[in-house]
């Protein structure tokens, strides 16, 4: 799984990252369209938070995850998760259902400082990234984020990475780190 704070590059690391292993990469946001779009059980139960903009309770997003994680692609190549688990009590359903299975090499955590983060955001250009709604999302994000790193650090998955720097950097940092950490695991 890949972490980080809003601005942080989970998406474009995530992204090259499973290329690079081949690996499939989720985004919650692509699990949740797939599973409303398809009008599914838990898409049906999902699609009133989401268009209320509020955030789908844990259970429902552990479990449309794990339908994710389901598919013979998945299972065959493996998996890298990018916005989810969110939460701490997330990480701990989540884990608790695929214990035993090993399929959790670690938790890469994207660090950025919260003043770079804004900078990066308010820098997108797009029309939700006031400055209110990104001070408001990285308050968020620094709430929920101790207790989920205190999680996947006690549990020995957490790799952190400097997010600083080009794309290319961080990319190479993520990389270095992540090396000895698969050996271990493996």
């Amino acid at each position: 799984m890949i972490l980080g704070r809003p601005g942080a590059g989970k998406g474009t690391q995530g992204v090259r990252l499973a290329r690079h292993l081949g690996l499939v990469h989720f985004s919650t946001g692509a699990i949740l369209r797939r599973a409303i779009g398809a009008d599914t059980d838990l898409g049906r139960l999902a699609r009133p938070f989401v268009e209320a903009g509020e955030l789908v309770p844990d259970e429902v997003m552990v479990d449309l995850v794990e339908h994710a994680l389901a598919t013979p692609e998945v299972v065959e190549s493996g998996y890298l998760l990018d916005g989810f688990p969110r939460t701490a009590e997330q990480a701990t359903a989540f884990l608790a259902r695929r214990a035993g299975t090993g399929s959790l090499d670690a938790a890469i955590d994207i660090d950025l400082p919260a003043d770079e983060a804004r900078r990066r955001l308010l820098g997108r250009g797009r029309n939700d990234d006031t400055p209110e709604v990104v001070d408001h999302r990285l308050a968020v994000d620094a709430e929920e984020s101790g207790p989920l790193r205190a999680l996947l650090q006690r549990d020995g998955l957490l790799v952190p990475v400097d997010g600083r720097g080009d794309e290319d950097d961080v990319f190479a940092r993520i990389l270095t780190a992540l090396d000895p950490h698969r050996s271990r695991r493996s």
